[in-house]
């Protein structure tokens, strides 16, 4: 991670506190997530992994993500649009409704407002929010603030954090 100084845009360690290349303070400037530049989407296309039997999805939710590599089932519920991202010791008020800074966010280039997943009557939906690291829907990446269309199993990758996007069977999707 980065700071970004705000007064000569230099991206100094996280560790300054003054910028290394003008000496402006850095208590007041942006963190920037850091570019992953050698995503192995070769590996990434060997592993499918099956969703989980719906008898696992959180009882209370219609909706819920599946982070693979650590096997938690996050709950999507209360609204009908999530924002998925990190959050920082610095975000006074979050927009971030589902914060993955727990499962390495940051680490596997997980941006602090990466994505939106929206659903309504109809469809679910993930728009890609011009992050860092790009998302990806079962290995295509998405272009940013697009809809693309997900429905149940479907892979999405941010950076390198995968999940499943899971659906009850209700009926309406």
């Amino acid at each position: 991670m980065k700071i970004i100084c705000k007064n000569c845009s230099f991206e100094n360690p996280i560790e300054r506190t003054k910028c290394i290349l003008c000496g402006h303070d850095l208590s007041d400037s942006e963190f920037s997530t850091e570019k992953i530049h050698n995503i192995k989407t070769q590996e990434m296309e060997d592993i499918q992994p099956l969703p989980p039997p719906q008898s696992l999805l959180a009882p209370q939710a219609n909706m819920s993500i599946y982070l693979l590599a650590p096997r938690v089932i996050i709950p999507l519920e209360g609204k009908n649009e999530w924002v998925l991202g990190r959050e920082t010791w610095d975000d006074a008020q979050s927009e971030v409704d589902v914060d993955l800074t727990a499962y390495e966010g940051f680490q596997l280039g997980v941006s602090r407002k990466h994505c939106v997943i929206n659903t309504s009557e109809n469809a679910s939906y993930v728009i890609d929010l011009n992050s860092s690291n790009g998302t990806y829907v079962n290995n295509a990446k998405i272009p940013p603030y697009e809809e693309t269309r997900i429905t149940h199993g479907d892979v999405v990758s941010m950076g390198l954090l995968r999940f499943q996007f899971l659906m009850k069977d209700t009926g309406k999707l």
